[in-house]
């Protein structure tokens, strides 16, 4: 068996062996703000409103996060239904 190298394993987690490019990304990733999307629905009128709090978000960033949002609601949907008797089919009468 061939032994890994060190470097091996911080090139598969930064996506790149190239050393100034790791520097780069790990110096992005120590200086990135933590960014909070507060999502609020008044009920009264169905208005949806959102805030950023933290920084900037770029749009495809506030996309990505909804996106992950949705995956965890839609895991979350998908378990409720499987722990239900029958795997959530309907009983026969």
């Amino acid at each position: 068996m061939k032994p890994k190298k060190p470097n091996d394993e911080l090139s598969e987690l930064l996506g790149t062996a190239d050393r100034q490019a790791q520097i780069a990304t790990v110096r992005r990733l120590l200086a990135a703000p933590v960014v909070e999307l507060v999502i609020r629905l008044d009920g009264r009128t169905n208005q949806v409103i959102f805030n950023v709090i933290g920084g900037q978000l770029p749009p495809e960033v506030a996309y990505a996060m909804l996106d992950g949002c949705r995956e965890l609601i839609r895991r979350q949907e998908l378990e409720a239904v499987q722990s239900r008797p029958n795997g959530g089919a309907p009983e026969k009468a």
